[in-house]
């Protein structure tokens, strides 16, 4: 936790000599996603910082995944993936959404679905570890 309070020090100094920095709000957002993992506080706090960056933005790719990496914390998988879906089609040849969005389908036990996402995950980047893991314990069932 000492780290967590250390970053916000320095977060909050970027933002009060600009507050509306686009990039210091996403930071603020990811130090507070950290301490609610951290601490297992669901506070709005972190969803706040990534909905102003979104506000000017709504494509801003740190802002959506902070969001639904909260999302994910907090249990509430739907929404996590709805927003990691949207990644997906903005962002469509850039694997990290496709593979975040793999890992909520798996919480979901949303199996056919994950396939379908680790397939496309494969289309694009042979050699992903997270996609082949699932593509061999799915063989092996």
């Amino acid at each position: 936790m000492e780290k967590i309070d250390k970053s916000r020090e320095y977060v909050d100094r970027l933002l009060k000599i600009n507050p509306l920095n686009k990039d210091g709000l996403v930071l603020k957002g990811w130090v507070e996603v950290y301490a609610v993992k951290e601490s297992k506080n669901f506070s709005k706090n972190a969803l706040q910082y990534f909905e102003n960056v979104l506000k000017t933005n709504n494509r801003n790719i740190e802002a959506l995944f902070g969001k639904a990496k909260y999302h994910e914390l907090c249990g509430h998988f739907e929404e996590a993936k709805d927003i990691l879906s949207t990644l997906v089609v903005v962002y469509n040849k850039f694997t990290p959404p496709l593979i975040e969005k793999f890992k909520v389908e798996l919480a979901l036990q949303d199996w056919e679905q994950a396939d379908d996402t680790a397939n496309r995950v494969l289309a694009l980047e042979p050699r992903n570890i997270e996609a082949s893991k699932f593509k061999i314990l799915q063989v092996n069932k």
